[in-house]
């Protein structure tokens, strides 16, 4: 690729990232990081859900009392029989049509209202009594109704209400007008606020049936116009406000409403016990239903357990009934909804930190659907068949095949290739798969003993090391499938017997074969899927392989940097939970590509800096060349795919700062103007946290590198100042390190820099031999380019 197409490259990069979304590109609105697995990843899953819903609807068996219906019966010809469900719901519709009953209090009202008409003619009384010598003395005597009066006003001992009447002496047109609205309030029926949640059955009843305690009376009124609380008495209030404003001022009208909101008190109460006498008349009075089967109609649904009179009507129908499905309606419905279910959940599971939507590759859902419908086939096959052997030998269950098939094992081989979070996904699949087609009341029980089993082997291979892991996942998953066979056997009050025991046999073969199968398979599954294992990293991160040697021996300065940079995104990795053996590993190899000029980089120059004779644009060009370089030898090498992304992604589209102010300080007038994008590296950005990482650790190793003073306080500037301008410069844009774990990576590079170029004591001269010579040799230093500092990625482009 000559200069000019890469400087094109980059440029074309630096406008997709400014370009704004399109009209063809909408999917952007949803926070779709690619588009490229839609199609494949609907296809996959329909076809997975094709083959569910079939596994759903076996053949037509002859069935027994107690056995469990796989599929739906239909009755070929009509007869009557009890409906029971439908006669419930009758007698729910007449129950519905039964009003809650309250008791009102009619009498409440006029007992408050002769108290307060009392205390105001006893006010106004001694308002105008001649007897009094001054106000004064008639004030002191209303002091001594005004307790009274505040308690049947039900107001507080500072209320304006007292003060409010003394002004207008208890006027008796204002008596009269709390009195009214106190009776019309009243009259509708209040209710505390405690008691206005009484039942279900009162809060859905339209209306409600009033007594009166007076005569015993009974009316039904509309329920929003009886139940009455202080809220509703607020707002009716409020409605009189605006009437009383024309009449009085807003002083008057407020001790209006306040005297009203008194005096009022709760006169209706709900009553449940008649409610609950009235419902079970009604009820009683419900004749049972007869219905009639005509032909085609369901007489058992699939699933359901056959008793005595469901098989009566079944021994009633003749041969030749007509057993089969609502195919349409079924196929459709149960196909629609694992559709949506597969795609929902996974997009739930590849929603990245930043609310992105990154699908997992083709290929990894292809892996995923084969042994999700494969667990499926397998658990319903087993029913089938352990229902039919159970038949003949009554030592075993009809679950026990299931109980023994090693389904862990599936989620072993999703946690070594995809990590936890991912295998976490398909056991949520498997589960809800497998219990689809499970038929028979079983399922429910058969979903918690697989999902159990498969929570204790994600649990026991999380962080899978070697292969000897699989040891101690297959005894926890035996203890787990065990404790939770006995668990279910109490909740279904099962007899202990033989059957029993065979079913714990089932369990512990279950846990043994599933780490058997998947120490075979994971070789087959790497083989035929391409897929990267931690122990496939490891075998890949020994520095003896042969390009880490060759890296070695041509760029010692680069294997330098690398394993260093190893070491700090493998603490940084599992100090954010990210992969630390894929980080480490791709760190290793992120500069292979400087193999083909190593002299070009000045980690392995010892004097000379071939950058001085060179423009920067073709120094850039060399820079530029070792990711290109480095990915083809990778590729060559057969490198997992995942390495190949970092060494493309390690660098981004960051700006080559060095040659870039080089150039710009070397532009004569009259020439081209230095373009930007011809100094930044051609991407992509990184798509992974362990790639961002690889970044991150890349250029703060070689920025520290080249400080002239390495204190610790220093370091810690420096670090935070690199990643802070990789964040700013859009970098990590596209990969799944949050803001928060950024900090967390910073402590953990600084941690680890401080402890490489931590300060030494010099050792005194004396204490070498002067016919030896000093102890190292003096003409190693590295030459670093001037102005080395002017920026982060300048240091980084010259240096490294």
């Amino acid at each position: 690729m000559s200069g000019q197409q890469l400087a094109e490259r980059a440029r074309d990069a630096a406008a997709r990232q400014a370009r704004p979304a399109s009209f063809l590109r909408t999917w952007r609105i949803f926070g779709l990081a690619e588009t490229k697995g839609l199609g494949v990843q609907a296809g996959l899953w329909g076809l997975v859900a094709l083959l569910t819903v079939f596994l759903a609807n076996p053949a037509p068996v002859d069935y027994q009392v107690g056995q469990v219906a796989s599929h739906t019966i239909r009755a070929d010809h009509g007869f009557q029989f009890l409906d029971r469900v439908a006669t419930t719901q009758k007698k729910l519709a007449a129950e519905s049509q039964v009003p809650p009953v309250f008791i009102m209090d009619d009498l409440l009202a006029g007992i408050l209202e002769k108290q307060a008409e009392q205390i105001f003619q006893r006010a106004r009384a001694i308002l105008t009594d001649a007897q009094f010598r001054n106000e004064d003395s008639r004030l002191k005597v209303l002091e001594a109704l005004k307790p009274e009066f505040l308690a049947l006003f039900n107001l507080p001992e500072n209320s304006p209400a007292w003060p409010g009447l003394l002004a207008v002496r208890f006027d008796e047109t204002l008596e009269k007008r709390v009195l009214n609205l106190v009776a019309e309030m009243m009259a509708r029926g209040l209710m505390d606020d405690e008691l206005e949640t009484a039942s279900n059955h009162t809060e859905a009843a339209s209306a409600v049936m009033v007594v009166n305690v007076s005569n015993r009376s009974e009316y039904i009124m509309p329920r929003l116009n009886v139940l009455t609380g202080r809220r509703e008495l607020d707002r009716a209030l409020e409605v009189q406000a605006r009437k009383l404003a024309v009449e009085y001022d807003w002083n008057d009208v407020d001790l209006i409403l306040n005297l009203v909101r008194g005096l009022a008190r709760p006169n209706l109460k709900h009553d449940p016990g008649q409610t609950r006498e009235r419902l079970w008349r009604a009820s009683a009075q419900v004749h049972d239903v007869y219905v009639n089967i005509w032909p085609g109609q369901v007489i058992i649904q699939e699933g359901t357990v056959i008793d005595r009179p469901v098989m009566e009507k079944l021994t009633a129908l003749k041969a030749g009934q007509k057993q089969g499905f609502n195919w349409p309606s079924r196929f459709a419905g149960l196909f629609l909804a694992l559709f949506i279910f597969y795609n929902l959940i996974l997009a739930l599971f590849s929603l990245s930190p930043k609310r992105r939507l990154i699908l997992p590759p083709p290929r990894e859902q292809a892996f995923m659907s084969l042994i999700i419908f494969l667990v499926a086939l397998a658990a319903n096959a087993a029913l089938v068949f352990g229902t039919s052997l159970s038949w003949d030998f009554d030592f075993l269950d009809n679950q026990t095949l299931f109980l023994g098939l090693p389904i862990p094992a599936a989620t072993m081989l999703a946690c070594v290739f995809f990590g936890l979070r991912r295998a976490t996904l398909v056991l949520i699949l498997i589960a809800v798969t497998a219990t689809v087609v499970i038929p028979g009341e079983g399922r429910f029980m058969a979903m918690l003993y697989m999902v159990n089993g498969g929570i204790a082997a994600l649990l026991s291979l999380r962080t899978m090391k070697e292969r000897k892991a699989l040891v101690p996942a297959s005894f926890w998953v035996m203890v787990v499938n065990c404790l939770t066979l006995m668990s279910l056997t109490l909740f279904s009050d099962a007899a202990w017997g033989r059957q029993t025991a065979n079913n714990f046999l089932a369990a512990v073969a279950c846990g043994f074969f599933a780490g058997v199968l998947t120490s075979g398979l994971i070789p087959l599954v790497e083989m035929a899927f391409g897929f990267n294992t931690n122990l496939k990293m490891l075998e890949l991160g020994n520095l003896d392989s042969p390009i880490l040697r060759e890296l070695m021996l041509s760029a010692p300065g680069t294997y330098h940097h690398s394993v260093i940079v190893g070491a700090m995104v493998e603490a940084a990795a599992e100090g954010i939970g990210a992969n630390p053996y894929t980080a480490k590993v791709g760190a290793y190899y992120h500069d292979i590509g400087k193999m083909k000029k190593p002299l070009y980089f000045v980690e392995n120059q010892s004097g000379e800096n071939r950058h001085d004779t060179l423009a920067p644009s073709m120094s850039a060009l060399v820079l530029v060349g070792h990711v290109r370089e480095g990915a083809e030898l990778a590729r060559a090498s057969k490198l997992p795919q995942v390495i190949v992304d970092i060494i493309e992604q390690h660098h981004g589209v960051s700006l080559m700062g060095f040659f870039y102010h080089k150039a710009r300080n070397q532009h004569q007038p009259g020439q081209p103007e230095v373009n930007e994008g011809d100094f930044r590296y051609p991407g992509p950005k990184p798509h992974s946290a362990e790639s961002g990482l690889v970044m991150l650790g890349d250029v703060c190793e070689a920025a520290t590198r080249s400080m002239a003073e390495h204190t610790p306080l220093k370091i810690r500037s420096l670090v935070k100042s690199v990643v802070n301008q990789a964040f700013s410069d859009g970098q990590l844009d596209e990969c799944d390190l949050k803001t928060s774990e950024l900090a967390a990576v910073i402590n953990i590079f600084t941690s680890i820099l401080i402890g490489i170029y931590h300060h030494r004591v010099a050792y005194p001269r004396k204490a070498v031999p002067e016919a030896a010579g000093p102890p190292w040799p003096e003409g190693d230093k590295v030459k670093e380019p001037a102005n080395a500092n002017l920026s982060v990625q300048p240091a980084k482009g010259a240096a490294h």
